[in-house]
């Protein structure tokens, strides 16, 4: 999302925010372009940019959690085919690393409101408890390198005492991951079982990652998707993308 128009280097840990009104504070707190702009993709992509290192901290008074590192309560998933066949939750987790997105591209149609955001996260790591059949293991899940993806946003417009407001569905798509090195400490095995179990599982780790990549997905959809509802509750479709600025 690069933007040509407007920019901020506003700091909501270092600054007070105006008490003039949510369509002020919004301003104040976050890039914005004008949804007539000539060049609105542009625009965007530099106002995605410089959001990025902002957004990430959390911004309370946006109502925006923060996103790096986002916390996991519990989620579930599982496959059930063959080689795999596995259940496992994820329990008290945490994702590392959301704010080292490098955002290359961004294509926002606002007739059908809908924009595509496609970017490199240079690392994220996963750590936290899970349940895998039964057992609890502690399991850091580390990306070593880049992992390419495409961030859908979805909006619909809703009418509400009279203002437009949208509400917010996004959809993510890894498109390519180069390394996934899982590192699973299982407390009632001995050292050497969990070393054989390691290599086991890091030989494998391009059959595992396909075989849950559409549950991880999903996963990202829906977290990110709560975390942002809020603010897009709270403001309009022009406070969010004004005609003019």
């Amino acid at each position: 999302m690069k933007s040509l128009m407007f920019s901020t280097s506003f700091n909501p840990k270092s600054q007070k925010y105006p008490r003039l009104g949510k369509y002020l504070l919004l301003q104040h707190a976050l890039p914005r372009c004008s949804r007539n702009d000539p060049e609105l993709n542009k625009c965007m992509l530099k106002a995605a940019k410089d959001s990025v290192p902002i957004i990430t901290k959390g911004v309370p008074k946006l109502d925006l959690p923060r996103l790096d590192p986002l916390l996991i309560k519990n989620y579930s998933m599982g496959v059930h085919k063959i080689p795999i066949n596995l259940d496992f939750s994820l329990q008290n987790a945490q994702i590392l690393g959301p704010g080292n997105i490098s955002i290359t591209t961004v294509n926002f149609d606002k007739k059908i409101f809908k924009m595509n955001m496609e970017g490199f996260h240079k690392q994220l790591k996963v750590l936290g408890n899970y349940n895998l059949k039964g057992k609890l293991f502690l399991i850091p899940i580390d990306s070593k390198e880049e992992m390419q993806a495409t961030h859908t946003v979805l909006l619909t417009p809703k009418t509400t005492k009279g203002a437009t407001y949208l509400d917010i569905k996004l959809k993510f798509k890894i498109n390519k991951l180069n390394l996934l090195k899982i590192n699973m400490n299982n407390p009632s095995a001995s050292q050497k079982g969990g070393q054989a179990l390691n290599k086991l599982v890091n030989d494998n780790w391009k059959l595992l990652f396909k075989a849950f990549t559409p549950r991880i997905e999903t996963m990202v959809e829906t977290i990110f998707t709560k975390a942002f509802q809020p603010m897009f509750t709270k403001f309009t479709y022009n406070d969010l993308l004004p005609e003019k600025i």
